[in-house]
C-alpha cells in the first residue's frame, strides 16, 4: 500500500512485461486523496514518487497513456532530459546534467503533469509508466476523471 497526498489509495501495478527495475515507497498526487483523482482540464499536478533503483540505471524516458473504452491512448509530454528534470538528487548533485541512479539507490522523483484545457470531460484510468533502456522502472495505474 502506498500514500498518496494524505489518504492510504490503492497503488495498482501495471500489468507490464517484464520485472521493474525499482521498487515504489510512497506516491503523492496533487490534491488526490480519494479515487478517481479529479483533474480540472487546464490545470497541471504534481506526480510525486520516492522510489528504490534494483539496478544501476542511466536513462529515464515517461509515457503516459489513458485507458479509455479498453484502448490505450498516449498522452504528449515533453520528455527531453527526463531523469535529469525530474529526479531530485540529480538537480542538487554536483554534476546536475548527468543521470547516473546507483543500484539500491533511494529517489525523490517529481513530475508537472498538465492536463490541457483540449482535453475532453471523461473518466479514464490513467497508466503512468517511467522506462529505462525499454524496460519500466515503475509503473501504476489510478483512476482519474477529466473535468
Amino acid at each position: 500500500n502506498c500514500i498518496i497526498a494524505e489518504a492510504n489509495l490503492k497503488i495498482v501495478p501495471c500489468k507490464s512485461t517484464g520485472k521493474p527495475l525499482a521498487t515504489v515507497k510512497k506516491i503523492e498526487i496533487t490534491d488526490c486523496k480519494s479515487y478517481p483523482c479529479i483533474f480540472k482540464r487546464g490545470s497541471n499536478y504534481s506526480i510525486n514518487v520516492e522510489f528504490q533503483t534494483h539496478q544501476k540505471l542511466t536513462d529515464l524516458k515517461l509515457n503516459i497513456m489513458g485507458q479509455i473504452n479498453n484502448k490505450n491512448v498516449p498522452f504528449s509530454t515533453n520528455d527531453d532530459n527526463h531523469c535529469i528534470n525530474t529526479i531530485k538528487e540529480i538537480k542538487n548533485s554536483k554534476d546536475p546534467k548527468k543521470c547516473v541512479l546507483n543500484r539500491k539507490g533511494t529517489y525523490n522523483y517529481h513530475f508537472s503533469l498538465d492536463v490541457a484545457e483540449t482535453y475532453p470531460s471523461l473518466q479514464l484510468f490513467v497508466s503512468y509508466m517511467v522506462k529505462s533502456n525499454d524496460k519500466p522502472v515503475f509503473c501504476f495505474l489510478f483512476p482519474c476523471k477529466l473535468v
